[in-house]
This record gives C-alpha cells, sequence and structure tokens, in this order.
C-alpha cells in the first residue's frame, strides 16, 4: 500500500504542475523572472507586475483561458503612467512590417524609442480575474471579443520598458479592478503584498474632513478646470462661475464628510453645463445601495409613486407633496443645483433624472442609509413612513428597465418587409461586434432593403461605428478643435492618467479665441462612406441618453439630410461638445476624482433655425418620455420609425408614377393631335 500511495502523490504532484502555463512558450514555470513584486527597478518599486526575461523573438502564450478585451499599443513613462495607441492592421503588408511601421510613427510623434513601444493585451477570465501582459510584438490579428485558449499563441517577445534593456514582457493580474497577487496563480512563492494605504483606512462616509483638507482639494479642483476645461464659460459667464466658486470656497470653514464635499463641488459642474464633466468618489461608494421601499419621480411637475416593494403596492401612483416636511417645489430646485452631466440648455436628460431618480438624489443630499426613515405626506392628506433597506432590483413592481444594462451591445433584426433595425448599446466595441455590423449592412445593401432603422437610445458614447455604412458623401466629424494650451499643464501633477511631463497638442496653433490654440478646419481629416454602404431610407431612434458619439450620429444625419430622427433631444450638444481626451484628477484628501476633457469639438459652426444655439439634436419626430417606455416598451419608436419609411416609399414612389403618367398622357395628346392634323 505504502508505495501505490507515494505513487498517488507523485501523480497529483505531477498533475498539479502541469496546470500552470507560463508566459514564455517551452519555458518552466518561475523561469526568466527578473523584477518581481516589492523589487526596485531603478528608483522605483514594483508593486504588482511579474517581470519576465526572454530571448527576442520568444513565443508568448496565454496563461490562462479568457475574452480578449483590448489590445492596444502602449509606451511606459513609469511604472504607473502609460500612453495608449491605437492599434491599425493592414491585410496589404505582413504584419511584422505593419508592427514597424507603427511602432515608428508612434515613436516620431512622441519623441521616444520605437524599441520600447509595444504590444498589450488584456484578457477577462471566467473567475473575475483579469490578466495583463505588455512588451508583445504581434504575429497574428487579435480581435477583441473574441476567446482565448489556455496555451494559445498571442505574440512574441518583444521590450516592455526603456529603463530595463533587454528583451522582456510585463505580467500583471487584477480582480475585481484590484491589484492581484501575480505568483500564485503559478504556483511560486509569492512576494506581492496587498495595498495598505493608510488613507484608504479611513471611513469616508463618516469621516469629516478638517477645513484645510478641503481648502486644499478645493484648490486643485478650481485650478485644473479653469487651466484645462475647454468650455469652461460656454454657457455659464466667468463671473457667474466665479461668484459660485467664491461661494463655495466661504463654506468650507467647518469639517465635511467627502460625500458633503462632493455634493457642494456638483454645483459647480451643473454650471459648467458639460455631459462629459464629472466628479466621482474614487475611494467610496456614494452609496450604500440602500433605498426606501417606495420609488418616486417627477411627472409632469407631479411627485408620484411609480415602483414600491409587495408590501406597499397600494401607494403606487399617490401623488407627494413634501418629504420630511419639506415641499416637493423646494426640493426640486435643491436637486437641480446638483444636477450635471446635461450639455448646454438641454432639459431632456434633467427631465429623466428626475422621473426616474428623484428619490435617489433626494437620498444623498440627505444622507440617507439603512435604517433611516423617510416621511413622505400625499395629496390625500395621508402621511407615512418608510424605512430605508437593502432591497434588490426584483423586489420592485413595476421594475423599470435599467439604461445602459444591456450584455449584447448590438442587435440586429427585419422589423418588418424590407425593413431592417440596429440597436447600438455602446459605441465602445470589440472586433466581432464591428464584424456583426459590417456584415448586417452587407446583407441589408445586397438585398435591396428599403428601409434601416438605427437605434442609438441609451448609449452613452464611444466611437461612430455607423455613420460610414449610411453616408452618401464625404464629411468631416469636425470643423475645428480647440484646446487652452498646449505642453505640459500644470494639473497633470495631480492626475492619475496623464504622466506630469507630457506636453500634449503640439500641432495646435495660436488663435484668437480666447487666447486658445486650435486645429483648424483644412487640419480636420476627411472621412468617406464605406464600401459596403446602404442607400436606402434611413430612420435614427435617440432619446435624453443619446450621448458623445451618440449624439454625433443622428447630427451627421441632420447635417447631411440622410434620415428622419426620431425620439427626444439628445443628450450631448450639436453644435460642440467637450471630449476625445481626458484628464481625471485626484483630491487626494477627500478620495474625490474630478474627470474633465481637455478638447473641445467644433461639430457645426453656422447656427440653423431648426437647431438653437446651445441644443442637442433635435428630432424630427418627437415621442414624449413616458414610465410605460422605461417599462421596456419600444413598440411605439418602432412603430413611428416603419410608418416614415413606408410613407416615404409610397411618397416616392406616387411622385415618380404621377411624373410617368403625364409624360404618357402628353405622349398620347401629341400623337392624336399629329393624327388628326
Amino acid at each position: 500500500m505504502k508505495p501505490f500511495f507515494l505513487f498517488a502523490i507523485l501523480i497529483i504532484s505531477v498533475n498539479t504542475f502541469c496546470q500552470y502555463i507560463w508566459p514564455v512558450k517551452d519555458s518552466s514555470v518561475g523561469e526568466g523572472i527578473i523584477y518581481k513584486p516589492q523589487d526596485l527597478i531603478g528608483d522605483e518599486l514594483n508593486y504588482d507586475n511579474l517581470i519576465i526575461e526572454a530571448s527576442l523573438g520568444a513565443e508568448v502564450v496565454a496563461p490562462e483561458s479568457g475574452i480578449i478585451k483590448y489590445v492596444t499599443y502602449v509606451y511606459f513613462y513609469n511604472l504607473e503612467y502609460i500612453w495608449m495607441y491605437h492599434i491599425n492592421y493592414n491585410d496589404t503588408i505582413s504584419i511584422s512590417d505593419n508592427d514597424l511601421i507603427q511602432r515608428k510613427f508612434i515613436a516620431s510623434q512622441m519623441h521616444i524609442d520605437s524599441k520600447f513601444v509595444s504590444l498589450s493585451i488584456y484578457v477577462q477570465t471566467k473567475d473575475k480575474k483579469s490578466y495583463l501582459i505588455s512588451g508583445i510584438r504581434p504575429v497574428r490579428h487579435l480581435k477583441t471579443g473574441s476567446y482565448l485558449n489556455k496555451g494559445d499563441v498571442i505574440g512574441e517577445v518583444g521590450y516592455f520598458y526603456s529603463k530595463i534593456n533587454k528583451p522582456s514582457i510585463m505580467f500583471s493580474i487584477s480582480k475585481e479592478s484590484r491589484p492581484f497577487d501575480p505568483m500564485s496563480i503559478f504556483g511560486i512563492p509569492s512576494t506581492f503584498i496587498p495595498p495598505q494605504n493608510s488613507k484608504n483606512k479611513i471611513n469616508y462616509i463618516t469621516y469629516r474632513h478638517t477645513p484645510k483638507e478641503l481648502q486644499n482639494d478645493y484648490k486643485i479642483f478650481c485650478e485644473s478646470l479653469i487651466e484645462g476645461h475647454p468650455g469652461l464659460y460656454d454657457y455659464t459667464t466667468k463671473e457667474e462661475l466665479n461668484k459660485e466658486m467664491n461661494k463655495i470656497k466661504a463654506e468650507l470653514d467647518k469639517p465635511l464628510t467627502s460625500e458633503e464635499f462632493r455634493l457642494k463641488l456638483s454645483k459647480i459642474i451643473a454650471l459648467i453645463k458639460d455631459s462629459h464633466t464629472a466628479i466621482y468618489s474614487n475611494r467610496y461608494k456614494l452609496t450604500d445601495g440602500t433605498k426606501p421601499p417606495v420609488l418616486f419621480g417627477l411627472k409632469n411637475d407631479s411627485l408620484v409613486i411609480y415602483s414600491t416593494i409587495n408590501k406597499y403596492n397600494n401607494y403606487l401612483g399617490k401623488q407627494i407633496i413634501a418629504i420630511d416636511n419639506i415641499s416637493v417645489d423646494s426640493l426640486t430646485k435643491q436637486i437641480e443645483t446638483v444636477l450635471y452631466r446635461n450639455d448646454g440648455f438641454i432639459q431632456t436628460g434633467k427631465a429623466r433624472k428626475l422621473l426616474v431618480d428623484y428619490y435617489k438624489y433626494y437620498g444623498a443630499m440627505h444622507l440617507k442609509h439603512r435604517n433611516d426613515t423617510i416621511r413622505l405626506k400625499f395629496s390625500d392628506g395621508l402621511v407615512s413612513d418608510f424605512i430605508y433597506d437593502n432591497y434588490k432590483k426584483n423586489d420592485y413592481y413595476p421594475l423599470l428597465k435599467e439604461p445602459f444594462g444591456d450584455s449584447i451591445k448590438v442587435v440586429t433584426k427585419i422589423v418588418a418587409p424590407e425593413i431592417a433595425y440596429i440597436k447600438i448599446n455602446d459605441f465602445i466595441l470589440n472586433d466581432l461586434e464591428r464584424i456583426k455590423i459590417r456584415n448586417f449592412i452587407r446583407n441589408i445593401s445586397d438585398s435591396a432593403y428599403k428601409g434601416l432603422i438605427i437605434d442609438v437610445r441609451d448609449n452613452l458614447g464611444g466611437e461612430d461605428e455607423i455613420y460610414p455604412y449610411i453616408a452618401q458623401k464625404p464629411w468631416k466629424e469636425s470643423v475645428l478643435q480647440k484646446v487652452n494650451k498646449k505642453g505640459t499643464y500644470d494639473l497633470f501633477k495631480n492626475s492619475v492618467n496623464i504622466y506630469p511631463k507630457t506636453k500634449m497638442f503640439q500641432n495646435y496653433i495660436k488663435s484668437d479665441i480666447n487666447n486658445s490654440y486650435i486645429m483648424p478646419e483644412d487640419s480636420m481629416p476627411e472621412n468617406y462612406p464605406c464600401s459596403i454602404n446602404f442607400k436606402g431610407k434611413v430612420v435614427v431612434l435617440v432619446n435624453e441618453y443619446s450621448l458623445s458619439a451618440a449624439t454625433l450620429v443622428p447630427a451627421l444625419v441632420h447635417k447631411y439630410k440622410r434620415g428622419v430622427i426620431i425620439g427626444r433631444e439628445t443628450g450631448s450638444c450639436y453644435y460642440r461638445m467637450n471630449a476625445i481626451k481626458f484628464a481625471k484628477i485626484l483630491l487626494k484628501n477627500t478620495g474625490l476624482e474630478l474627470y474633465m476633457p481637455l478638447i473641445q469639438v467644433v461639430f457645426d459652426e453656422k447656427e440653423n433655425s431648426d437647431i438653437p444655439w446651445g441644443r442637442g439634436v433635435i428630432p424630427d419626430i418627437t415621442i414624449p418620455l413616458s414610465y410605460d417606455e422605461l417599462l421596456g416598451n419600444n413598440e411605439q419608436y418602432i412603430n413611428v420609425a416603419i410608418d416614415v419609411i413606408n410613407k416615404a416609399s409610397f411618397s416616392i414612389f406616387n411622385k415618380v408614377s404621377i411624373t410617368v403618367l403625364l409624360l404618357m398622357l402628353f405622349a398620347m395628346i401629341i400623337f392624336f393631335t399629329k393624327r388628326k392634323r
């Protein structure tokens, strides 16, 4: 029995060892490690990476199976700051030649050594982990969204970092967006130490920061906006904004929690009126997930209960006139002061938030937590108390469909004879999703469909992936781009995504527009219709959550008169928006993060009667906001769109038919006149 027992242990040990695959092919686990967590690379602490040396060109393989989330070129300024570049595949030359051309181009733009520009691949595994491998040279086209099997070759070893002049790759791993031990997954002794930032031990929900801490963070917040935001005074005058900034500064004379401080900053963000500017909690959750058992929103100027847990379903539809002895009118004015992520003078986004999220804003502004009470007074005189608790989404009825929650980003179908429909829920797409769009447009174009419905409602944007397939003439996505300055910004010192010494916008020229720098129209690239092109009727469905690139699509359709727009005014402005490049500014004391754009993109400078200044794309046919729609009822949108396409086709057909009939009649008159003669 004893020899058999030892043999069994040996087999188990071998099997356990064999389950690990080292990122460098044909190398044993642990081979080639030159830096591990807690090692110093020069004077830099290597916190959570494995740096593995191997021969140049050695094959790199996937240590775990998973879905490819992104593949991009990167350059490491240091271990914390990287610059990312989009990868372009060119099928007319070899992958290695294309790689060399792209790395040299990137290097020439940034004045760096092309040797240290490499590919990074980010893979998401089934167990909620994600791993990143950098320092790769490509050997094949890696499609984002595709599945990678354990052991698949993903590239070859290149150079990871300019401070390591040896062929090497970097491997790191995260779980739920937090650094994870990169060594334990290979079964080797670990030197990884989890984050031990003493500041993170603060309970940001209850801890009250000193006035000095608040003032320091506030100074960074204001100075960053003034230095870098390209549209700071577009919709609110400098005098008005400065007045509010000074008012809030005077209020920072007593201790505040991070959330109390965030709400004060939100008032400034709201005044800027920019959908791409926000203030986030970096080190704590905005809420603890608790909700009242009745959910309420502002409908036609009346605050009503629209959803409840089963126990309180008799309150559905009841009108609230006061909360905690504060009138609804007074509360609404308070809430509107902190509503941001709204562009210009657009009101549709505010209306949607007040309709659905009024209870959330009230809870945030009045710091409601679990077991807290909310007292509601109704129009019939009834007064009732309700307790906040950790209710689940499915505890409520009716259940509104949450925006931005679709796991499937691209939905295609045929909704009527010769009428196709494509819903794009997000313009941050992977390669497989792009291929899905391309194949769908090809199929309906080859089959000569008469109409296409493009649905970009509840789409936060990204990069336009649809207009090239419907464009009938060349176009530009902007006539001008503007920034406040070029070179290095002081705000980069507090940025968590931009290296402090980075020099930006070097190709922009000095302008008379508020001492800014611009990239003029003749420098803006012209875009051309895709070879796969749909020439039939187009209808675009939009709403208040059609933002950024999801506003750009209907804006192009409007500007170039390519189709009909149905729904509600888009959430981003038509004439200009602040986007493309963003800075994330950490306010270290309070754990908040300012998210702000650095480039203003001017789409159209000529104001027209259809769209007033500071407004979004206004639809040709408006569909009012309703709870019925938010329950997931799309039939009204689809039916109206189908009707528009059919009537348009019928109308054109009639015009052609009438013209032909008139010509025939004219010819007959001439014929019979000649015969009579």
